[in-house]
């Protein structure tokens, strides 16, 4: 029996160490990049985390402790050098990330998602998956386009837009919405705003504290 409890303690030993740290993740190239042509998008949002998506890569934030506990970029230098264009979505337990691409060149055509990345082991699967053969949380984010069309989102429109450049997508969770925002282009002035309907409170704070 104690074997077993020991083999068992070194598995878990073994695979947490596998997984990043947030005091592991670099963040050095953040301080001199530009944000770009278009805003980042939350790709996914529940009370607990969210997940953004955009020149920084992939960032998966815990908004219960206003940290961020992973960052994917690495991994798609070489396709943005290629002149292929990736898309993200998140699957609707925002536990998976979906990987699709765009090739400007025109010269591959890309149907579908090809590569999965977990968030519970922080591992990429290369993984050919039709976009219908997915659930993804497509339906819970909304266009900023169509914000202020809808009369929900005037008590906020004030507090968290004014001035500001917006998150291509908000991420509606059961108890409001998350947004980032910016009031440069530097990503290291992109801002998290967390909106609660019942109250009508908004809560903000910087995504990345350099």
């Amino acid at each position: 029996m104690k074997k077993i409890i020991i083999l068992i303690f070194t598995f878990v030993l073994i695979f947490s160490s596998c997984l990043k740290q947030p005091n592991e993740l670099d963040f050095s190239d953040i301080k001199n990049m530009n944000i770009g042509a278009e805003m980042p998008k939350v790709i996914y949002a529940d009370e607990k985390k969210a997940i953004f998506f955009g020149c920084f890569g992939i960032i998966i934030y815990d908004l219960e402790n206003r940290l961020i506990t992973d960052r994917i970029s690495e991994e798609f230098g070489e396709i943005a050098e290629n002149g292929i264009y990736y898309e993200c979505d998140a699957s609707a337990d925002g536990r998976f990330i979906y990987v699709s691409y765009l090739d400007f060149s025109f010269e591959e055509n890309y149907d579908g998602y090809y590569h999965v990345y977990d968030t519970k082991n922080g591992r990429f699967k290369n993984q050919h998956l039709n976009y219908d053969d997915v659930e993804i949380f497509e339906d819970k984010y909304v266009s900023l386009f169509s914000c202020d069309e809808n009369e929900k989102y005037y008590p906020y429109l004030d507090d968290v837009v004014l001035g500001h450049g917006m998150s291509e997508t908000i991420a509606e969770t059961e108890y409001g919405f998350v947004a980032l925002r910016s009031d440069t282009w530097n990503a290291k002035d992109l801002q998290v705003a967390i909106c609660y309907y019942e109250t009508e409170k908004v809560e903000i704070f910087d995504l990345f504290e350099i």
